[in-house]
């Protein structure tokens, strides 16, 4: 078993990452409350935060690749920040527009 396929085993059981990843898809939903969050995925783990990228789905026509925000939650408080998204940003997710 690959290192990267058993953290990410291992993380189903880690409470914290679990409630990090619920407050991004909160925030999302909160911030925009018409859109439905459809994936959530870890872009990085760093010593302070966890960066996710949320799929949503707005209600318009769908597209691909699927849209998506990059969100950073602090690990010591569950402070929710949006980063930007651009293709200069090392979260950028290489083939999305």
């Amino acid at each position: 078993m690959s290192l990267t396929l058993l953290r990410s085993f291992l993380r189903r059981f880690d409470s914290a990452f679990r409630a990090a990843r619920e407050r991004a898809a909160e925030h999302l939903c909160m911030i925009h409350p018409g859109w439905r969050v459809t994936n959530v995925i870890l872009r990085a783990e760093e010593p302070d935060r966890y960066v996710f990228a949320l799929f949503y789905d707005d209600g318009g026509p769908p597209v691909v690749p699927g849209r998506y925000r990059i969100v950073a939650v602090d690990k010591p408080n569950g402070i929710v920040r949006e980063l930007p998204l651009s293709p200069d940003s090392p979260y950028w997710i290489t083939g999305y527009k």
